[in-house]
C-alpha cells in the first residue's frame, strides 16, 4: 500500500526530526507548563482546523493505538528507530490500514474504546510519511498533542532533542511571591507569603519594591511566555541567583508519569487565585524531575545586610527575562500611638504552606495584642507585623486534632478544629462533618492541615441529596497519595446502588467512582472540597436523532447522529444497532454528541434503528426509529 509523504521545508533541515504538520510551526502549549494538579507532558501544536495530515518525525513503527471519548481521544504511539516514542493525540482519524485494524478490534469488542498493541512489523513507516489527520477527539479544541518519551517511558522536552520552532518573544514576568520557610521566618514582619506585582524597567527586565526579611525565605514567579500565535506558554528554565551564585533551578528537560501528581506542589497551591507561582524551592515530597537540578532545597538564609536576588526566566527558544528582588534586614516595629477612637479587628486562620498562619488586621493603629489559644492551654500572643496587623505561625511537632481560638476584645472570635497530619506518622481517620476522612502516612506533602466547614451555597441539582453535605478545607490542599472519604448510608435508604458520592466543582456536582460496602459509600481522592451523597434516579436523555422516524434512506451509509446527555452520574454505556447490527459510534462528551463512523453498509430493507444508553447508576433509556434502507 502506497502512503502519502510530505517534507517540511521551512525548517531547512535543521531539526533531527521532521515537523509533523505541513503548516508553519506554532506551539500553543509548552512542555512542563501548568495544568491543574500536574505538569504538561508534551507540546501542543496549532492546527486551526481538523483534517490536516500528520507525518512521522522519523523512521519507525506503530507500537500502540488508542481510541477513547476522553483524554487524548484517538492517539498513535510511534516507536522511532532511535529508541524514542512519539505520542500524537486528539487525532481525527488514522491511515487507512491502521484505521481498518482499529475498526476490526472495535467491532470485535463492540466498543468504541480500545487500546491496541500491534506487532512491530505490522505498521512500519518512514520519516515524513502521513499516518493520521488532526482532530479534536478527546478533551480540548482542535490541536495536535506532540509528546516524546525516552526508552524508560519518561516524557522528554522536544527542545532537548533538537526540535525547534520560531519564537522571538521573551517571557513576561507578572508577579513574584516570597514565602517564609517556617513560623520563625518573617517577611515584612509577618509569617504569611506576600505577592508583589512587577514593574518593567527596560526591555525584558523587571523589578519589585524592596522587602524586609528575616530567616529563611523562598521565591516563586508568575510568568507568561506568549507564542507566535498569542497563546500563553510556560518557561523552560527558571533560576534564582545572587550574582553568579545559583540558589535554585527549575528546568523542564524530562518528567515522569510516576511523579505526575507532584505538579500539585510545583506551583504554590494556596495562592492560585492570585497567580500561578512556579516555586523556586522544593516543597517537601516534591519528586518532580524538573525540581532536582539544584543541590539545595532553594531556601535563602537572610542575614542582617541588604542584598539583591534575581529571578531569571528562559523559554524554549532561549529568550530571557529577569526580575530583581531587593531584600532588606528586618527592623523593629515600634508600638503605635493609639488614637482616641479604637479600631475594629478581623481575624483569620489559614494554611499558607506547611504551617498555619493566625492573622488579625485592624482598621486603626492597635496596641493591645491578639492571642491564639491551642487546646485550652495558656494563650500565646501574636507578633506585631505593622501598627495595625499581627501574625503568628502554628506548626505542631506531631499530628492530631487541635482546637484553635483567635481572640481580641474588639473582634469576632475565630475558632477552628484543625486536623493535622504529618508525613510518616500513623494512618488516622478524622470526622469531617457527615463524612470520615482517612489519611495514610504517605499522603501529606510534609504536613497537612484540614478542617470541616459549613458548606457554602451549593449548586442546584435535580438529584436527591442523601444526608448532609461535607466540606473539607482547604480544598486546594495537595495530597501525595489519595485519601479515602466515606459516608454512612441511612438505615432506611433504598435503591442504594443508585447512590454515589459527588464533588462540587464550580456550578456542577461531579460523580466520583464510588465503592459500596458494609453500609458505607467511599471514594479515593487527591482533591478535597465539598462532597455529598446523591441518588441518581434520572434516566439519560436521547434527543435530536438523525434520521427521523420513517425515513427512506437514499443510500446505505447515511448520517446517524444524536444528542445523548445525563445530568447525574454520567454515561457508562452507549449501544446503537440497526436491524441487530452493531454500529460504531463516536461520542464527544464535551458536546454530548454521538455520531456513526459510517464504516460499513447498513442492512437493507425495513430496519429498527435502536439507541440504548445506560448511566453509571444503572438507569437506561432506549429510543427506536423505523427506517428503510435501500
Amino acid at each position: 500500500m502506497a502512503h502519502a509523504v510530505f517534507l517540511v521545508t521551512f525548517l531547512c533541515g535543521r531539526d533531527p526530526y521532521a515537523w509533523p504538520l505541513n503548516v508553519p510551526p506554532v506551539v500553543t502549549s509548552s512542555f512542563g507548563e501548568y495544568r491543574t494538579g500536574r505538569l504538561h507532558m508534551g507540546i501542543d501544536l496549532h492546527t486551526g482546523k481538523n483534517g490536516l495530515p500528520v507525518a512521522a518525525p522519523e523512521d519507525g513503527y506503530v507500537e500502540r493505538v488508542r481510541c477513547s471519548p476522553y483524554g487524548y481521544g484517538k492517539a498513535l504511539y510511534l516507536h522511532l528507530n532511535d529508541g524514542h516514542t512519539v505520542v500524537f493525540g486528539h487525532l481525527q482519524g488514522f491511515r487507512e490500514d491502521i484505521a481498518e485494524y482499529v475498526q476490526t478490534a472495535q467491532h470485535s469488542k463492540k466498543n468504541y474504546t480500545v487500546d491496541l498493541v500491534p506487532e512491530p512489523a505490522q505498521f512500519s513507516f518512514k520519516r515524513g510519511e502521513v499516518l493520521a489527520k488532526t482532530g479534536d477527539t478527546g478533551i480540548g479544541p482542535s490541536h495536535l498533542h506532540y509528546e516524546f518519551r525516552d526508552e524508560a517511558e519518561h516524557p522528554r522536552n522536544p527542545k532537548t532533542l533538537g526540535v525547534t520552532w520560531p519564537d522571538k518573544k521573551a517571557p513576561v514576568i507578572q508577579k513574584v511571591i516570597l514565602a517564609p520557610r517556617n513560623p520563625e521566618s518573617r517577611i515584612n514582619g509577618g509569617v504569611s507569603p506576600i505577592v508583589i506585582k512587577t514593574r518593567k524597567i527596560q526591555a525584558n527586565q523587571y523589578a519589585v519594591h524592596s522587602v524586609r526579611v528575616k530567616g529563611q525565605v523562598g521565591f516563586g514567579v508568575d510568568l507568561v511566555d506568549f507564542s507566535a500565535g498569542g497563546d500563553k506558554l510556560g518557561a523552560y528554565r527558571v533560576r534564582l541567583l545572587q550574582g553568579e551564585q545559583e540558589y535554585f533551578r527549575v528546568q523542564h528537560d524530562v518528567l515522569s508519569y510516576d511523579a505526575l501528581h507532584c505538579g500539585a506542589v510545583a506551583y504554590h497551591p494556596y495562592f492560585l487565585d492570585e497567580g500561578r507561582f512556579l516555586l523556586l524551592w522544593r516543597w517537601p515530597g516534591n519528586r518532580c524531575e524538573s525540581f532536582q537540578k539544584a543541590s539545595s532545597e532553594g531556601w535563602v538564609e537572610v542575614t542582617g545586610e541588604k542584598r539583591e536576588l534575581i529571578i531569571e526566566v528562559e523559554d524554549d527558544a532561549g529568550n530571557q527575562a529577569t526580575v530583581t528582588v531587593p531584600l532588606l534586614p528586618e527592623e523593629a516595629i515600634p508600638e503605635p500611638n493609639v488614637p482616641m477612637k479604637l479600631g475594629e479587628g478581623k481575624g483569620r486562620l489559614e494554611c499558607v504552606g506547611t504551617y498555619l498562619a493566625a492573622s488579625v488586621s485592624f482598621n486603626a493603629p492597635e496596641c493591645e495584642i491578639p492571642t491564639l489559644t491551642i487546646n485550652d492551654e495558656a494563650p500565646e500572643k501574636l507578633q506585631r507585623a505593622s501598627d495595625r496587623s499581627f501574625q503568628l505561625g502554628f506548626a505542631p511537632g506531631k499530628g492530631g486534632e487541635y482546637a484553635l481560638r483567635l481572640q481580641h476584645p474588639r473582634m469576632e472570635t475565630v475558632e477552628k478544629t484543625v486536623h493535622v497530619f504529618l508525613r510518616g506518622e500513623t494512618a488516622r481517620t478524622a470526622s469531617m462533618g457527615s463524612a470520615q476522612l482517612s489519611i495514610a502516612p504517605d499522603t501529606p506533602f510534609g504536613a497537612l492541615f484540614l478542617w470541616s466547614e459549613t458548606p457554602k451555597k451549593s449548586p442546584k441539582t435535580v438529584l436527591p441529596v442523601i444526608g448532609s453535605l461535607c466540606c473539607i478545607e482547604p480544598a486546594e490542599s495537595p495530597l501525595d497519595t489519595p485519601a479515602t472519604l466515606s459516608f454512612e448510608l441511612p438505615n432506611d435508604s433504598h435503591d442504594n446502588e443508585q447512590m454515589a458520592i459527588y464533588r462540587c466543582s464550580g456550578n456542577t456536582w461531579n460523580y466520583q467512582e464510588t465503592k459500596h460496602e458494609q453500609g458505607r459509600l467511599s471514594i479515593t481522592t487527591r482533591v478535597l472540597g465539598e462532597f455529598a451523597v446523591l441518588k441518581d434516579d434520572q434516566k439519560p436523555v436521547i434527543s435530536n436523532i438523525v434520521p427521523n422516524h420513517g425515513t427512506h434512506l437514499e443510500h446505505r451509509l447515511p448520517r446517524i447522529a444524536a444528542t445523548v446527555s445525563d445530568g447525574g452520574s454520567g454515561l457508562a454505556e452507549i449501544e446503537v444497532t440497526c436491524g441487530g447490527q452493531w454500529l460504531l459510534m463516536a461520542y464527544d462528551p464535551e458536546r454530548n454528541h454521538l455520531e456513526w463512523e459510517r464504516d460499513q453498509d447498513l442492512p437493507s430493507g425495513r430496519q429498527e434503528l435502536r439507541f440504548h444508553v445506560t448511566d453509571k447508576a444503572g438507569n437506561t433509556t432506549e429510543s427506536v426509529r423505523n427506517i428503510v434502507v435501500p
